[in-house]
């Protein structure tokens, strides 16, 4: 039995620098929210990021710490040219060289990962990549296989003397391009902050942000430090570092240059060692062998010994603020970090028992379904953020299915996935708290039903890239329960995938349900929602969503002194609509290009506010950041706009608890003399904090619980007729 705790959601951009407008909305919401509900908070944007940034969503913690203003969109919707379309039934391609030139002999294979267009927080499954089929292109350079309608697959092509090349969610219908390149290298040197000398042995890891696991590459430091691989993409390429005593990297976004090579040096700080006991809540004694992890994905991990005692070496990365614990047949626990004492943290954890559930998936006819996967999951919020599990296993020949270590005081769904069959979700009965061994009627899985459409732009061009994301689940999800309250909400009953070159969209293995389409694209509204209700193995293909042309805000940002800025986030949202039947389309964001232009369109006609936030803009000084800047009662049309950034300065100081120690994830907002609210930073390990003003401001500075939870939406200390530039304040909390 595979046994994988999720991480909590993925709210930010990854590089994001400020909290910005996110937690702003949060705080104005957050009170109103939790009294309408507060077992299953709608946070605002947390859900959308999650899916949007899935490799992060797989192996990140504290969505917070890096959170940003905007949602980071997949990449804008644009018009392609049609490319030639495969037989239905047929996934067929080319492999090529940069030159075009045919490659026979190449080795092509298919593959897949298990409920892909789900955002799944079990890492074995995300990682595993399943066999589909194999074959060698032919003399020249073809493929042809035969795929079911509605599979995402993953195409790989391999050849000695070359790159491999992949394109990932590949479906039936689809024609390829497989180019073999030499690939790119990356390289550099691994040292020590502290006196310089080499790190040998620290774990390299370069991915690409959103791909599959099959495009990272790995490897190891050598005696001097140095590292070297080649990697088979140059777009959203990221480089993690973890050593075996020093802290480990937060991403590092790689520059690739035009002759495909790209030197990184990392200088790596002092980690802090975290030691303990792990015990059992009810008896005290020590558990051996349970697992502790740095961060909800344990990124490096120690063992408990005989007596439950484990020592972890190097933590203190700036982005992980929590331990992680688990161990057969208790529930997981987590901690957020103290304050080390002579450069060693204790961190003792108390494990409750775990409860288990079992039952038996069946096909109509009650035959038994083997290798279904099958999986309980779990997310709620409670004041010290979300808290998550998520236990799989697969059917065994006779259908069965156990799955132990479920948290004991959270509430469950069941997710049960086999390709041929529909999806299905059911949620837990409400005594599964009170029950240590919960058995399930037998679950059965029906003939799938397939949706398929395409996504075309005003003048009937198709749209390629555009995310289309489908909610809901089968008719009797709620069979074993009275209530109508959904357990795991998102991760179980939302799936996107993106449309293709042809603006063809697919969504397989659907159980009989009700469902919710809408689509999103950067710098574009998300669509009106259409419902959707699907029958045991129905096949809906002819599903047709057409852009509005809407109106259209275009504009330039630019710097102080008329340079273009790029990577700059612009975002819209509505004042005013001509027509006053027209929905508020939102938020509604894009980033700038490398010429600093922007482009926000499918609007309706009326006035807007505009938000810059340089949250990829990196200015030159660090004492002098890019500041947000905000254009009011802009009408649609009144174009090309230009949006200037200015320098500003930074509130440096520190978030301190009664006795002095640091406030680790905590938030600091700043005031004006008139009350309105400006940036936010949220402090680190050691209680540090860096808010972005203008220059010759002064404001009131409060300090606020962490993101996610109830001490987000309370102030615990303030201080008043703060100067920018300042960087000795002190921020403590009296209790």
């Amino acid at each position: 039995m595979e046994r994988t705790r999720g991480p909590v959601f993925v709210l930010g951009l990854v590089g994001a620098i400020v909290l910005g407008a996110v937690l702003a909305y949060w705080l104005e919401r957050a009170t109103a929210e939790r009294a309408a509900n507060p077992d299953e908070q709608e946070h605002v944007d947390e859900a959308s990021h999650a899916r949007r940034e899935a490799s992060a969503e797989d192996e990140r913690e504290e969505p917070s710490r890096r959170a940003a203003a905007p949602r980071a969109e997949p990449g804008a919707a644009r018009a392609a040219a049609v490319p030639a379309a495969a037989p239905e039934g047929v996934l067929a391609g080319r492999v090529l060289d940069p030159t075009g030139r045919a490659l026979g002999g190449a080795s092509v294979a298919l593959t897949r990962a298990e409920a892909r267009e789900f955002t799944v927080l079990d890492l074995a499954v995300r990682a595993a990549a399943v066999p589909v089929a194999e074959q060698l292109s032919d003399a020249d350079g073809r493929f042809r296989f035969a795929l079911a309608l509605g599979l995402p697959v993953d195409a790989t092509a391999v050849l000695e003397g070359y790159s491999s090349a992949l394109v990932t969610a590949a479906y039936a219908g689809q024609e390829l391009e497989l180019v073999l390149a030499p690939g790119v290298l990356v390289h550099g040197t691994v040292t020590r902050a502290r006196d310089g000398a080499p790190v040998a042995a620290a774990e390299v890891r370069v991915f690409q942000l959103g791909g599959p696991t099959t495009l990272e590459r790995r490897t190891k430091t050598r005696a001097d430090g140095g590292y070297e691989l080649r990697i088979p993409f140059r777009t959203n390429a990221w480089l993690e570092i973890v050593p075996v005593h020093e802290q480990g990297t937060d991403w590092l976004e790689l520059e690739i240059g035009p002759d495909e090579r790209c030197e990184k040096d990392v200088l790596l700080a002092d980690g802090t060692a975290v030691v303990g006991r792990v015990s059992d809540a009810a008896t005290g004694s020590g558990l051996a062998g349970a697992t502790v992890g740095e961060g909800s994905w344990f990124r490096r991990t120690a063992t408990t010994d005989a007596h439950g005692e484990y020592r972890l070496e190097g933590f203190g990365a700036p982005s992980v603020r929590e331990v992680h614990v688990r161990a057969g047949g208790y529930g997981a626990a987590k901690s957020e970090v103290q304050p080390p004492v002579d450069g060693v943290l204790r961190l003792d954890f108390a494990l409750q028992r775990a409860r288990a559930v079992s039952g038996r998936a069946v096909d109509d006819g009650g035959a038994p379904i083997e290798g279904a996967y099958v999986a309980a999951v779990a997310s709620e919020f409670d004041d010290n953020g979300q808290r998550s599990d998520w236990l799989s296993t697969r059917t065994d020949a006779d259908g069965r299915f156990r799955l132990g270590d479920l948290t004991a005081d959270l509430g469950h769904a069941l997710f049960v996935s086999r390709h041929g069959y529909g999806t299905q979700v059911h949620d837990f009965p409400e005594g599964e708290r009170e029950t240590p061994e919960l058995v399930l009627a037998d679950i059965v899985l029906r003939r799938p039903a397939l949706l398929a459409g395409r996504i075309e732009d005003p003048a009937g061009q198709p749209l390629a890239e555009v995310e289309v994301e489908l909610e809901g689940w089968n008719h009797d999800r709620y069979r074993f329960t009275q209530s109508a309250t959904a357990h795991a909400r998102f991760y179980v009953d939302r799936r996107a995938v993106h449309s293709d070159a042809r603006g063809r969209f697919w969504f397989g293995d659907l159980a009989a349900g009700r469902y919710r389409l809408v689509t999103r694209s950067a710098g574009r509204p998300e669509s009106a929602p259409l419902t959707i209700e699907l029958t045991t193995g129905e096949r809906r293909e002819d599903v047709l969503l057409r852009l509005d042309a809407g109106s259209t805000l275009v504009g330039l940002v630019l710097g102080e002194h008329g340079s273009a800025l790029s990577g700059v986030y612009v975002s819209a949202q509505s004042e005013r609509l001509n027509d006053p039947a027209a929905s508020a389309p939102g938020h509604v964001h894009v980033k700038t290009a490398v010429d600093g232009r922007f482009e926000i369109a499918g609007l309706p006609a009326g006035e807007y506010t505009l938000r810059a936030y340089p949250l990829e803009t990196p200015a030159a000084d660090p004492d002098q950041p890019w500041l947000p800047a905000t254009i009011a009662h802009v009408s649609t049309g009144a174009q090309p706009l230009q949006i200037e950034l200015a320098h500003g300065a930074v509130i440096r100081g520190r978030c301190l608890d009664a006795v002095g120690a640091p406030l680790a994830g905590y938030v600091v907002g700043a005031k004006n003399a008139q009350g309105a609210s400006g940036e936010y930073a949220q402090a680190d390990l050691a209680g540090a904090f860096s808010l972005t003003v203008p220059k010759g401001t002064r404001w009131t500075l409060e300090l606020r619980g962490p993101p996610q939870s109830a001490g987000f939406a309370r102030v615990f200390a303030e201080r008043t007729d703060v100067a920018a530039g300042t960087r000795d304040v002190e921020l403590r909390r009296a209790q």
